[in-house]
């Protein structure tokens, strides 16, 4: 009876095991091998994710489906621990027999006989292929600009890292970094709109990428180039191997060619050019933030000096950036420490020699530095914004001070104050309401006003130029075209704007005396301005006959160090009225 129990208990136990083994063989993807790696078994479902029939597969090493993605200390990790420990567990490539790669969690056991040794290993497998997919495109998307398809910022600094490794481990090249920038992308977006920007980006980034195949496809000497988006209309540009830095100068101009080519967005030719700064490693100890920053630098140098162009980076740059970076620092305190402050250049009366007006020039003494020139700090001002506070400012108290004269000296006070608006200002829808409010705070009269603004600013977005022109002329407000000469689209601009005052380049008053053809030219402005109904004031008159030259071209007004320096309020006044301003100081 005992006998009988014994043996059905031990059936019941081999059904069961039995059981295991076939809902394990269903389940998953196993496989036995002895202690060399041949393999003595393997289950259906190995057979069909690898693609091999079982007696392909039976006495071959097991390496048969390795997918080479795993180096050797990956193996000999694994083995290492299967003999220590007996079991292995970890996420392994294979590569199946028509050469598919698929992805397997495993779980590896060693079994061992009674002397320890290890007589064969057996390995359960789950496919996690799908997973692994899924897994490798986030990692794509995160390492992917969606917009353009390129590698991102994060690939970028992985390559320029590994790059500048490499160079540190067998020093076979430099590697230079182009940092690209649009030079009219703003307007295309102002102007088409943003999809016709995305698009444009998509077709700078397309084209980017065609031209370095080209270049490398033409043997050029360039080994290996990695075109990335930095972000908004900024590329980065990846030359992993440079021997001489005239090579990525001679990428660089290619590609400013190549993208000066025009672009079709829905119908519209458009062009737009880069600028390109280039940093390259020297010493082999350079990060990735260092070559960036040091391109990015660069990029901004050829902005600043003309665009359309490529600069290579050196330390004097970073100078200029960091006294930059300060002054706009210092700029962004100015208003509210009152560090501000106008000087006035006359105007005069080119028949009587008499100042009628004045051109109110905004200066900044800085509390550290002393006086900062305009040329320094405006169009910093300009970039960052700060201008419309700081050109508000100069309105409110050129008006201010404009009026304080009227009350004071009477029949000797100016007729006009002249002020400028900067292309920042005039893109400001609210503008004509804020001058509003200051002529009604002030109380001056809207026709004693003359704003100045170059040609450049209105070409920018003449529409909405024209707009705010015309308001401000409804007002009572003249309008001065400055700089008359150095745009390119002058005549069109006197058409379409109908202009008050024009006022002729000091570039050209500069060489009127010994140049016939400047004069000539002069003459026929002064001309044309008549014909118009348009006044016309010469700027930067130094001397005698450029004067003399001046009055025979029937130029109304004239403006320059013949007649003054621009000048404080007080050393203003006297020269209008030196006896009344000598009253009023002492009275004060």
């Amino acid at each position: 009876m005992t006998q009988t129990i014994t043996t059905s208990v031990k059936a019941h136990e081999s059904l069961e095991l039995q059981f295991q083994k076939d809902a394990l063989d269903h389940a998953c993807i196993v496989s036995k091998t002895d202690a060399r790696g041949r393999i003595l078994y393997v289950n259906q479902q190995f057979c069909e994710i690898s693609g091999y029939s079982p007696e392909e597969l039976i006495g071959q090493d097991h390496m048969i489906v390795n997918s080479g993605k795993h180096d050797k200390a990956f193996w000999r990790e694994m083995y290492r621990t299967l003999h220590h420990k007996g079991v292995w567990q970890g996420t392994v490539c294979n590569r199946a027999k028509d050469g598919s790669l698929y992805w397997v969690r495993t779980t590896n056991v060693a079994f061992k006989n009674q002397a320890g040794r290890v007589e064969h290993f057996v390995s359960i497998r789950t496919d996690i292929t799908e997973q692994k997919k899924a897994e490798e495109q986030i990692a794509l998307a995160a390492k992917t600009d969606r917009l353009t398809g390129l590698p991102n910022r994060s690939v970028l600094y992985d390559q320029v890292y590994e790059c500048l490794e490499q160079k540190r481990r067998n020093n076979r090249g430099d590697v230079a970094l182009l940092f690209l920038d649009f030079d009219r992308f703003k307007l295309v977006n102002d102007t088409l709109g943003h999809d016709a920007g995305d698009e444009l980006l998509k077709q700078i980034g397309s084209r980017l990428t065609s031209c370095l195949r080209g270049i490398q496809q033409d043997e050029h000497p360039v080994k290996g180039a990695l075109v990335t988006r930095f972000g908004g209309d900024e590329f980065v540009i990846v030359l992993k191997s440079v021997r001489q830095l005239e090579q990525a100068e001679a990428v660089a101009e290619m590609l400013l060619r190549d993208l000066n080519q025009p672009y079709d967005l829905c119908g519209h030719k458009i062009r737009s050019g880069a600028s390109i700064g280039i940093a390259i490693s020297r010493t082999g100890k350079e990060t990735p933030d260092d070559l960036i920053r040091d391109a990015d630098t660069a990029m901004y140098e050829a902005k600043s000096s003309g665009k359309n162009r490529c600069v290579v980076f050196d330390l004097m740059m970073r100078k200029r950036l960091k006294k930059r970076v300060k002054l706009e620092q210092d700029l962004q305190e100015a208003l509210d420490r009152d560090e501000f402050f106008l000087a006035y250049q006359p105007i005069v009366e080119t028949e009587t020699g008499k100042t009628v007006g004045a051109e109110a020039l905004v200066r900044w003494k800085h509390p550290h530095d002393g006086l900062i020139p305009p040329n320094d700090f405006v169009p910093i001002a300009e970039d960052c914004g700060l201008i419309v506070p700081i050109g508000d400012w100069v309105i409110k108290q050129a008006c201010s001070q404009f009026m304080e004269w009227q009350r004071n000296l009477g029949n000797d006070a100016l007729q006009s104050i002249n002020v400028n608006l900067s292309r920042l200002q005039l893109a400001q829808p609210d503008l004509p309401d804020r001058i509003r409010d200051i002529f009604r705070e002030t109380g001056i009269n809207p026709r004693q006003v003359k704003v100045e603004i170059t040609e450049n600013c209105v070409m920018q977005d003449p529409a909405e130029a024209l707009r705010i022109i015309q308001e401000l002329k409804q007002m009572g407000v003249q309008i001065a075209i400055d700089d008359f000469g150095t745009g390119h689209s002058s005549l069109s601009c006197l058409n379409q704007f109908s202009f008050d005052c024009l006022k002729i380049d000091r570039a050209f008053i500069k060489k009127i005396d010994g140049n016939r053809d400047y004069a000539s030219l002069v003459h026929a402005i002064a001309i044309l301005a008549s014909n118009l109904g348009i006044t016309v004031v010469a700027e930067g008159v130094e001397t005698p006959e450029q004067l003399a030259a001046i009055q025979a071209f029937d130029c109304q007004y004239v403006q320059g160090y013949l007649f003054g320096k621009p000048m404080l309020p007080d050393e203003f006044a006297n020269t209008l009225s030196p006896s009344k301003s000598a009253k009023l100081k002492a009275a004060g």
